[in-house]
């Protein structure tokens, strides 16, 4: 099977069409520096990338035909350089966190679950506690972790408009794909989200619960894992916890000290909240959050 590099179908596309790196950038709908990237082989496009400059390529075929031919006919790999790695680029582990300076500490990650625990602290029995506090510091995990790659893609893409489009189409670009009515800035009402008719929720525990099974439902692996309580749940005619102490929950955990982004806590992090929650209020086992975020 030939081989060619995508670095060279660049340059010579470009020199073919008579355009400027801006002008390719522009059709191809991304920002100058990352074509100039792409073009000098600083970093390398993703496959969805590369489907959009093949569509490029083969909507100027009257121009650039012999250059379809070679790059993108049948039997033709078109190669990117994966011997090194691209700063930027989704891998299929967590980067360490101990490159960044301000990396969450035990320290202050137990005093953030004790102040989340006393938020709640005569809602629930302290057994309860965890119940209801690791399911919120995951999808604020995830949610972090989303807006990292999504700040990545963005600088791919050209817009963060772009970018979600790209994203809502390919949930694979992503660890895991969070909706953005399931986001954390919208549950913590930092961010306004247009609902749909009718789907505006009447209390902040009707909105967790809806934004954790919408989670679930777009990341099968996390059915049973997140979603194993409902924060708007009533027993005889009452809340069995109130939006007073979800509310200060969820501002506990909007702590901008808190972010939990993929360099701000250890990759381990899930796993030693919930066994700190475990030893801290509770007797027994379960099945620790943290094995999501693990490499393997």
């Amino acid at each position: 099977m030939k081989r060619h590099s995508l670095t060279d179908l660049l340059k010579e596309l470009r020199k073919k069409l008579g355009m400027s790196q801006q002008a390719i950038a522009s059709a191809l709908k991304i920002s100058f520096p990352t074509y100039n990237r792409w073009e000098n082989g600083k970093t390398q496009p993703d496959q969805m990338a590369l489907h959009m400059i093949e569509q490029f390529v083969k909507s100027k075929r009257n121009k650039v035909g012999d250059l379809y031919e070679r790059y993108f006919k049948s039997g033709v790999t078109l190669t990117i350089d994966r011997s090194k790695r691209i700063k930027g680029e989704r891998a299929d582990e967590w980067e360490p966190a101990s490159v960044a300076a301000n990396v969450m500490d035990i320290k202050s990650m137990e005093g953030m679950l004790w102040k989340a625990a006393c938020s709640i602290r005569g809602e629930k029995d302290a057994p309860k506690f965890k119940d209801y506090i690791l399911p919120l510091v995951f999808i604020k995990r995830l949610s972090d972790v989303f807006e990292d790659e999504m700040n990545r893609l963005a600088g791919i893409y050209g817009s963060d408009r772009m970018a979600r489009e790209v994203v809502e189409a390919d949930h694979s670009l992503v660890r895991f794909y969070i909706p953005e009515e399931a986001i954390w800035a919208v549950i913590s009402r930092r961010r306004t989200y247009e609902w749909p008719e009718g789907r505006r929720p009447k209390t902040l525990g009707e909105q967790i619960t809806s934004a954790i099974r919408t989670i679930t439902r777009a990341n099968s692996s996390l059915q049973g894992v997140i979603d194993i309580v409902d924060y708007n749940e009533t027993r005889n005619g009452e809340r069995e916890i109130s939006e007073e102490a979800l509310e200060r929950l969820v501002e506990t955990l909007s702590d901008p000290r808190y972010r939990m982004g993929l360099k701000d806590v250890e990759s381990d992090f899930l796993g030693r909240a919930y066994e700190y929650l475990l030893r801290k209020f509770a007797e027994g086992q379960g099945q620790s959050a943290g094995e999501f975020f693990t490499p393997q």
